[in-house]
């Protein structure tokens, strides 16, 4: 008995019943791969999509309304602190 299922499954070339699970194993890695492309490319239009709103909202929304008739930005430092405070001594 056990060398005639030997037999079958060298005759066949693999296990009883591969004709079945080899076509469904490329179906799985056919499925997988293209679940992967479809993520990567899902990601891709979110994140050119994030970027193309952060630049449409501050760049052609903000500029409507924003004067920008304040004062100068400077960095924080210790050492303008320091001698700010010595100027003022």
């Amino acid at each position: 008995m056990a060398i005639s299922a030997a037999g079958s499954i060298l005759a066949t070339g693999g296990t009883p019943g591969w004709q079945l699970t080899e076509p469904l194993g490329y179906a799985v890695s056919w499925l997988k791969s293209t679940m992967t492309v479809c993520s990567l490319h899902q990601c891709g239009h979110a994140y050119t999509n994030v970027a193309w709103l952060h630049v449409n909202c501050r760049v052609e929304f903000q500029s409507k309304f924003y004067e920008g008739d304040g004062r100068l930005f400077e960095p924080f430092y210790f050492k303008t602190i320091l001698q700010q405070a010595r100027a003022a001594e």
